[in-house]
């Protein structure tokens, strides 16, 4: 027997009206901040009532939590979905960058809270922080899953693979972040490039030749 999915018009509507209030609220943390923010200001940006903030979501604390942890498993799905026909791990991790990059120019506004603003989610409450602490240490081990998949079948040197996906992620935070606060003197494309040299030169084996596995001698009989 199947079973009917389908919303009824009233439940589109209200799913409808919580995405709007979400995006209002996206858009003032983004340019306000958590601490100066205001439900007012977020119910004027969203262009309804303040008492129909209330219907949606208790507090200023739990509109910011959940926008943080929307955030999250959205990006944890955009990678996913980047990665699903890519065959090596060498393939999948610069996908990976690639993705990270992409879904930031495609949500500034988010990225702005989540790298700017997230640390204050532990004093809001310690239950959202914990879970997209949870979610992150996924993320990473996700990462790592993956790296230590390619020191397996021999495309990575055999490095810790925990500290190779800290020091990937780090470059690429560190990236965003001035990204975020230069956003005209930033070339994330650039930036992706190097990131992905830097990592891969470290990591990929080499034979005993001084070249790297899969890479060819240039010139002619050497």
């Amino acid at each position: 027997m199947e079973t009917r999915t389908t919303l009824s018009r009233k439940e589109r509507e209200r799913l409808a009206r919580r995405e709007e209030i979400l995006a209002a609220a996206k858009k003032v943390f983004s340019e306000r901040g958590f601490e100066k923010a205001t439900l007012d200001e977020i119910a004027e940006v969203a262009e309804f009532g303040k008492g129909t903030i209330y219907n949606y979501f208790s507090s200023k604390e739990e509109l910011f939590a959940s926008i943080i942890e929307r955030g999250i498993n959205s990006f944890q799905k955009f990678v996913s979905e980047r990665i699903t026909n890519k065959i090596s791990p060498k393939e999948k991790v610069a996908t990976y960058v690639d993705a990270a990059f992409d879904f930031f120019q495609q949500h500034r506004q988010l990225f702005s809270i989540l790298v700017l603003e997230r640390h204050k989610l532990e004093r809001v409450d310690n239950e959202w922080f914990n879970r997209c602490c949870q979610q992150q240490s996924e993320q990473l081990a996700f990462l790592i899953a993956l790296i230590k998949e390619g020191i397996r079948i021999g495309e990575f040197k055999n490095l810790p693979a925990d500290k190779l996906a800290q020091f990937l992620t780090g470059m690429i935070h560190v990236s965003i972040f001035h990204a975020i606060r230069n956003p005209q003197l930033v070339n994330l494309k650039k930036d992706a490039k190097i990131i992905k040299e830097l990592f891969f030169e470290g990591v990929a084996l080499i034979d005993s030749n001084g070249l790297q596995l899969g890479q060819k001698k240039s010139g002619g009989n050497q």
